[in-house]
């Protein structure tokens, strides 16, 4: 587990080996600014995640990708994909057991998905599709144990947030009965293979 924390106009990144309460595994260090968004994956298939950060530049989304959990200058090489308003994902989308990036944009009244199989610029590697609305917040997991990263979203209800995920990165209805957890008023999302089945 690890947190980004902004700080004097950078982004500071506390990880820590164990899912538990106590020091960082690592001494602290700087990577990505503040207005930076924080990204984690496995990015050369070596089982072993890393940091990264997508910046806001102009009206575009450059990634900035290393393949260690330490500061330094980007080992993937930056490339540019996506737009400023777009929401940042990372994901093994076919399951080659590299993560790589994608983003959800609030386009009309829907969340278009942009999925890539690389990371470089480029487009799609699959036709973009409608899933969720605006508002709702994109979430990205192995829901079926399969090894391929598939979408969801959680939507603010009320107090709680109702989960609508699929198995499959395309448009469609929710292959997982709908269920409410947590709360949108306080909680921020996040998803994970916590126990390893």
């Amino acid at each position: 587990m690890g947190v980004a924390r902004p700080s004097s106009g950078d982004l500071v990144w506390y990880l820590r080996n164990s899912n538990t309460a106590g020091s960082p595994s690592y001494t602290p260090f700087n990577y990505g600014y503040t207005a930076d968004r924080a990204v984690a994956g496995d990015w050369n298939g070596d089982g072993v995640a890393s940091i990264g950060v997508a910046r806001p530049a102009g009206n575009d989304l450059d990634w900035y990708l290393r393949d260690d959990v330490s500061a330094g200058p980007p080992q993937i090489g930056v490339f540019n994909y996506g737009y400023v308003a777009d929401i940042a994902l990372v994901g093994d989308w076919n399951g080659d057991l590299l993560a790589t990036v994608g983003v959800a944009r609030p386009t009309g009244g829907n969340l278009v998905w942009y999925l890539r199989n690389a990371n470089t610029a480029g487009t799609p590697s699959y036709t973009p599709f409608n899933y969720g609305y605006p508002g709702d917040v994109p979430v990205v997991g192995g829901w079926n144990g399969d090894g391929i990263a598939t979408i969801g979203v959680a939507r603010p209800n009320g107090g709680v947030y109702d989960w609508y995920l699929r198995n499959s990165n395309s448009a469609g209805p929710p292959q997982i009965t709908v269920f409410s957890y947590g709360d949108p008023n306080i909680d921020t999302t996040t998803t994970g293979d916590w126990n390893g089945i």
